[in-house]
């Protein structure tokens, strides 16, 4: 009983699961971020180029 207890403590096969999902999660975070920051000035520049490109 004692041995499959400490079996269990010391596995560390979902650690580099659980590791990627925190980066993973990270830069989902940081993607939204810039996205929330720099949106209106890509918008305003899309849309100029749209503007050009059919005059």
């Amino acid at each position: 009983m004692l041995s499959s207890l400490y079996s269990i403590i010391v596995n560390e096969d979902g650690q580099g699961i659980a590791e990627y999902a925190l980066i993973m999660a990270f830069v989902a975070l940081a993607c939204a971020g810039a996205f929330g920051a720099l949106g209106p000035a890509v918008r305003d520049r899309v849309a100029a180029f749209a503007g050009s490109a059919y005059n």
